[in-house]
């Protein structure tokens, strides 16, 4: 009679579930307990129910309860696994799944649980700033990655970020790491393997420039590379700071070309649609290197030097002095002999190209702005005063984290200019550079 009670009271707290009513379903669960502490079932529910509330350590105690009732019933380690999970005891959801599979090794639920561990776990390795440098091969470059969430890395590369979508699958071995790059309107996915090392050295392999579309199994090759936790260090030392400061605009302008006309290669840095695949590997290389080299000047002129020296390249603003003129001519020769400044008779054509450009940004970018404040908007006077009723759901115990509503794509910032950031810059990241230029026809 008392089981037969606690099943009536385990049924309407099922009904209670459906209606959000965390708090009054925990009660019904209660009284079926009351009425039957040996049923695991009744313990799960509550567990369920605690979770949606958000009262974690109660929802772990009932899971814990659940598995010391029925220790070979699967569903009793997935509330154990979900419940850690929430805890962000990430390990011990792990070991719970993995406990559980031995007595059910194909069970769905279990695997699925055991797959969101993992990336949970994973992804709470992850998070924060990460920085190092590609291979020789690739570029010598300096980079960032900011992996903010689950779903979210931001690419600094020569000062320029890019916001790319991430799907991580930490179940494979090694883990697998798709980021989503924004390209011209669309996403580029770049498909990585990564993992953590015992030194806490994060390490990443993209495809190579063989077989860009492939996944690597190993991590070897130039695609190989190794970050440190943190953000990106400065790379100027205080004795040059000292030096430059002293300089005069003229001089760092003057100074700033010297060098720059030093790293360049004598070859074409911008590839052509007829050219090989190999020529435009081979050329897609040369930019990277050349922008890892000229960032390095920026970093110890300033941006404001670079700006000025774009402005008199592009006729926006007259040189100062014989000197700068002369030193400015023979940076335009190099640059058009580079291919990244058009001939003297289309630069009015180019810079009102790239007006044009810079509008089309700024109304994309305040007409999204205004988009996603008009929608919060919304969302404000149609949620009114938050109640536990008006909770969003949580995701079930087999949700995986695909089924998450992923952000909009964020778009890719291009340069107003190519001027000696060459052009990788609007899909900056790793070797993602690139893989994306040497796929582009």
């Amino acid at each position: 009679m008392a089981s037969d009670n606690g099943v009536k009271f385990k049924e309407e707290g099922n009904k209670l579930m459906t209606q959000k009513k965390w708090d009054a379903a925990i009660d019904a669960y209660t009284r079926a307990i009351e009425c039957d502490p040996s049923n695991h079932i009744f313990y799960s529910n509550r567990c369920a129910a605690y979770s949606r509330k958000g009262d974690l350590e109660k929802a772990l105690a009932d899971a814990g309860k659940c598995v010391e009732l029925a220790p070979e019933w699967p569903k009793s380690y997935v509330r154990l696994s979900h419940s850690l999970n929430d805890l962000e005891k990430y390990e011990e959801a792990v070991q719970a799944c993995e406990t559980g599979l031995k007595h059910e090794a194909n069970n769905i639920g279990l695997k699925a649980q055991l797959k969101e561990a993992k990336n949970q776990l994973l992804l709470s390795k992850l998070k924060g700033k990460w920085h190092g440098t590609v291979p020789p091969e690739l570029g010598g470059y300096d980079q960032e990655l900011e992996f903010v969430d689950g779903k979210t890395v931001i690419v600094k590369v020569f000062e320029k970020k890019v916001e790319t979508r991430m799907r991580l699958n930490a179940d494979e071995d090694p883990a697998h790491m798709d980021l989503f790059v924004p390209d011209a309107g669309t996403e580029t996915e770049i498909y990585y393997i990564a993992k953590i090392d015992e030194n806490d050295v994060l390490h990443m392999c993209s495809p190579s420039f063989e077989n860009p579309l492939s996944r690597p199994r190993n991590f070897e090759g130039p695609a190989h590379v190794t970050l440190k936790r943190g953000p990106q260090p400065v790379d100027i030392d205080d004795e040059t700071k000292a030096k430059v400061a002293q300089m005069s605009e003229e001089e760092k302008v003057i100074n700033y070309i010297n060098e720059a006309l030093e790293i360049f290669p004598g070859k074409r840095l911008l590839p052509y649609q007829t050219d090989s695949e190999q020529q435009k590997n081979e050329i897609t290389l040369l930019n990277i290197r050349f922008q890892s080299d000229n960032y390095k000047i920026t970093a110890k002129y300033g941006t404001d030097i670079e700006t000025l020296i774009r402005e008199y390249l592009l006729g926006e603003k007259a040189p100062t002095s014989s000197a700068v003129v002369e030193s400015v001519n023979k940076l335009k020769l190099k640059m058009q002999e580079a291919c990244l400044l058009p001939p003297d008779d289309q630069l009015d054509s180019f810079r009102k190209q790239q007006k044009e450009m810079q509008n089309e940004e700024a109304s994309a970018a305040a007409a999204a702005a205004e988009a996603a404040l008009k929608k919060a908007e919304t969302k404000l006077e149609k949620s009114g005063v938050p109640s536990l009723e008006n909770e969003p759901k949580k995701k079930t115990d087999t949700e995986s984290l695909e089924k998450s509503e992923s952000p909009a794509p964020a778009k890719a910032r291009s340069d107003p200019f190519p001027m000696l950031a060459g052009i990788a810059l609007a899909v900056a990241g790793l070797a993602i550079v690139a893989i994306l230029l040497s796929k582009k026809k």
